[in-house]
């Protein structure tokens, strides 16, 4: 039985890159290090902004430590991963083609040509790779040769979205680990204890961010990460009471987004659709404590007269669909197009 680590430890204070929560992925990791049982790939996947990236880069840094227990934080390597000028630590970067930002052939080409040189300073080499759900299917083959074959003293760390969005030969040759959102407790006691918010911002961002905590740090210091939530709120308000013309128009511009490249996007205003269908049901079921969205109670209310709980839970269950169906790369506009249709409708 895995010993569950504490999500806020001392060793946040010392060098070592913070992770908060995903106890369970953490100490996976480190009796694969103790046993000298280490994957020579794993990949991290999971919603935006819940911690896949900064779990990748504490792993990096932990397998570049030259301490007993790593990462100890304190070691020459420690440090220069924490600033990201490591020699051994690469990481591969998104390129810019026109609207869309893809990771192309010629990075993963350069990254196989050095691949086979013995590492600058340690006993290791660490390739990150993130946002690899925008690999091009070029590069997701050339990489495939890397995982098939990969010298011993290299370890490729991949971060994305979803597994179903890479190739399914690169995920079988990896270590999957899929991230959970927090529990609402650990990302409040975080805000107040780790970035200074109040207890009334910390209760707030805790409920609105649906377990991801970089989502909620990010808000705490960017207004417009709740900006494009009033906007993705409005957005849906308009589309309860439109017709289809102005629901397929939505599709189509989704559409867009999705194939150039900002997934992300796309995926977000879903997630915070499903927030506010999860608050209609639990209103409908007389339970106005448990509310995310508590600024939208009173449209909530009025939607609530009008859409039967069967009708809320139906939805709220589509969102999730959906969701699931995009990360299966269906076309984007068929999925986004089957999903307005069974928005309800709402006047006033």
């Amino acid at each position: 039985m895995a010993v569950e680590a504490e999500p806020f430890s001392q060793e946040h204070k010392i060098g070592v890159i913070p992770v908060y929560g995903h106890a369970w992925a953490m100490e996976l990791l480190r009796r694969q290090m103790a046993q000298g049982k280490v994957a020579h790939a794993y990949l991290f996947t999971g919603p935006a902004q819940i911690g896949r990236s900064t779990l990748a880069r504490w792993l990096a840094q932990a397998l570049l430590c030259e301490g007993e227990l790593p990462p100890c934080g304190r070691c020459p390597a420690c440090r220069r991963v924490a600033t990201g000028i490591h020699p051994d630590l690469h990481r591969l970067y998104l390129d810019q083609e026109g609207n869309r930002r893809t990771l192309g052939i010629e990075a993963v080409r350069e990254m196989r040509q050095g691949i086979a040189e013995r590492p600058f300073y340690g006993r290791r080499k660490v390739y990150l790779i993130e946002d690899a759900e925008c690999m091009t299917v070029e590069a997701g083959n050339a990489l495939l040769k890397t995982l098939e074959e990969p010298p011993p003293f290299v370890v490729l760390l991949l971060v994305a979205l979803s597994d179903h969005l890479l190739l399914p030969t690169i995920v079988s040759r990896c270590q999957v680990l899929p991230l959970r959102p927090l529990p609402r407790r650990e990302v409040r006691q975080a805000l107040v204890e780790h970035w200074g918010a109040s207890e009334e911002q910390a209760e707030m961002l805790s409920f609105l961010c649906q377990g991801r905590l970089g989502w909620a740090v990010q808000a705490l210091s960017d207004p417009q990460v709740l900006e494009r939530r009033r906007e993705n709120l409005a957005t849906l308000g308009r589309l309860l009471s439109a017709g289809l013309l102005e629901r397929f128009a939505f599709a189509e511009v989704q559409e867009r987004l999705w194939r150039h490249g900002k997934a992300v996007g796309v995926l977000e205003t879903l997630q915070c659709w499903q927030g506010w269908w999860r608050d209609l049901f639990l209103l409908t079921q007389g339970c106005a404590d448990l509310v995310v969205n508590r600024d939208q109670l009173e449209v909530l209310q009025n939607a609530g007269r009008q859409i039967a709980p069967q009708a809320a839970l139906a939805f709220l269950q589509a969102l999730r669909v959906t969701q699931e169906r995009l990360q299966d790369q269906v076309n984007p506009r068929l999925a986004l197009e089957e999903l307005l249709l069974q928005l309800p409708v709402v006047v006033g």
